[in-house]
């Protein structure tokens, strides 16, 4: 499912007199929805078998006919090709073997394979250098993303376009009165990171056994499976809440007009997550709401530097300690955190992001 990022690609292209046609592999859960009737391109869908190895193996394969068949009918032969991962960049070269068209490469996240040592991670590594020989602009959510991976095996152009969310779904936007008798955190995207969010539900809980009332609210798709197991952590039902996926530009304001904290604590032992940086980071520079990240991350640092939020590490006792401060100090973290999002200036990112969309599409 694309992050809000790459819809902007896709509606500044549209905007830009460029046809457009958006296919979306689903893959069993979905963090966003798209609501058609918002846009003015056409948007197909595709659903593969993704929950093991050999369904994602056949997946592959299968939907090369589809995609063929909706480059050969809807590309004109100057037309571009977005691919959003490794397995539809491998897809967009074997279709490419037979129709021409140009390639570009747009990176949500990185695979474990890609970052990691070994056998497997050296193949993969080679085929991706491999396909992207014929990829004209690669287009990337970090500059770690470049400096740890992708300067050694792609020399062409490279775009860094950060997971900032569109202005204009935030005009407007106004935030509830801070009463911490009643503290909202938000939880905002696919619930994955099971070990993080189970120390969240701990924590809460804890929280409550001494007095502190302390809600949180779920709003993603997930896998169903991890669905069942997260919702099995909880003792006291309600203290959370789960509202499921989401559409972006629809509901984004809505889900944060009534939380205080912003919780995108992810694994801080994967190689992905140590140097993404996740749209969070950017929603909390723009509703001005303090965030909670995993420590010894690339966004960890980058919170620690603006001091815009906390940092934690999921295998000590930060995350009771952290949230206990909001309420024992005077002037705890979360209060100079606030006091630092007041002042914070979103002009020059959304200049630099400005920028680099027009250079993506061009």
């Amino acid at each position: 499912m694309p992050l809000p990022a790459m819809l902007e690609i896709i509606d500044c292209a549209s905007s830009n007199n460029k046809k457009c046609l958006l296919i979306i592999i689903k893959r069993g859960y979905d963090d966003l929805l798209i609501d058609k009737s918002l846009i003015n391109y056409e948007v197909r869908s595709i659903t593969t078998i993704f929950e093991s190895k050999i369904g994602r193996l056949l997946s592959f394969f299968s939907i090369i006919p589809y995609l063929f068949k909706s480059i050969l009918a809807e590309l004109k032969f100057d037309g571009v090709v977005m691919t959003s991962n490794f397995d539809t960049l491998f897809q967009a070269s074997i279709i490419r073997l037979f129709r021409r068209f140009e390639i570009r490469h747009q990176i949500r996240d990185l695979n474990k394979l890609q970052l990691d040592k070994g056998l497997i991670p050296s193949l993969i590594q080679f085929i991706e250098k491999n396909l992207l020989r014929r990829v004209t602009k690669l287009i990337i959510s970090s500059p770690s993303f470049a400096t740890k991976y992708y300067s050694k095996i792609f020399q062409n152009e490279t775009i860094v376009l950060e997971n900032i969310p569109r202005k204009d779904v935030w005009t407007n936007f106004r935030k509830k009165e801070l009463n911490k008798d009643s503290f909202n955190i938000g939880f905002i995207g696919i619930l994955r990171y099971k070990k993080s969010i189970k120390k969240l539900i701990q924590a809460v809980e804890e929280l409550e056994d001494i007095g502190i009332n302390v809600k949180v609210n779920f709003s993603g798709g997930s896998i169903p499976d991890d669905l069942t197991e997260i919702k099995s952590y909880i003792k006291k039902s309600h203290l959370f809440n789960f509202s499921g996926p989401f559409q972006y530009k629809k509901d984004i304001q809505r889900l944060h007009s009534d939380i205080d904290l912003i919780f995108a604590v992810y694994d801080e032992y994967d190689l992905n997550c140590k140097i993404a940086l996740p749209n969070k980071l950017y929603e909390s520079m723009i509703t001005k709401i303090p965030i909670l990240v995993a420590k010894n991350t690339y966004v960890g640092s980058i919170v620690e530097e603006l001091r815009i939020g906390e940092t934690i590490s999921i295998e000590k006792e930060d995350l009771l300690l952290r949230l206990k401060e909001i309420f024992y100090e005077k002037e705890s973290w979360y209060t100079n955190s606030l006091e630092k999002l007041k002042k914070f200036d979103t002009k020059k990112i959304y200049n630099d992001y400005d920028k680099a969309i027009l250079k993506s599409i061009n």
